[in-house]
């Protein structure tokens, strides 16, 4: 990938600044900081944090789970989606379970309080998602996540997230 006439890839070092921009790693990481910026200012105002809402999504799409799969799942390292984790047991939007596989693993899953915030947010979250994809027709945006789901499946087994 070092090549400048490769069917539209950029080699590094970059040659332009148009190149750096186009750069598909660059681009991701900009779009998500946009996109992370964007949410947490929204989830601020609802009294949330972007891990509260990405682990109660988790357990709202994924059900039950153990601390150290919704860390993963979430995207959060293990040791923050604990202390995160801990606070949403306090606030009662999260019960500790004892899993009913083995006894040794303690899980974590939704209340009905838990389901019922994450139902509070979800239109501010909508509109955001809305404004974020605007201008996109229904077939770029599925083919765009078609594209990226084909380059996540080629992630390295054991790769983070």
């Amino acid at each position: 990938m070092t090549g400048r006439d490769d069917g539209g890839r950029q080699g590094f070092p970059f040659a332009t600044r148009e190149e750096m921009e186009n750069y598909l790693p660059y681009l991701l990481n900009r779009l998500a900081r946009d996109w992370s910026a964007l949410q947490t200012g929204a989830l601020q105002k609802l009294g949330w944090t972007e891990a509260m809402m990405r682990i109660m999504s988790s357990l709202h799409a994924h059900g039950q789970m153990t601390v150290n799969e919704v860390a993963e799942i979430s995207l959060i390292d293990q040791s923050s989606a604990s202390r995160v984790i801990e606070s949403l047991v306090a606030e009662g939007v999260v019960v500790r379970r004892i899993s009913e596989k083995d006894q040794r693993v303690r899980t974590v899953a939704l209340t009905a309080a838990g389901r019922r915030k994450l139902r509070e947010i979800a239109p501010t979250i909508d509109a955001m998602y809305a404004g974020f994809v605007a201008g996109l027709a229904p077939d770029e945006l599925r083919t765009c996540i078609d594209v990226l789901r084909k380059l996540e499946a080629r992630r390295a087994p054991g790769a983070q997230g």
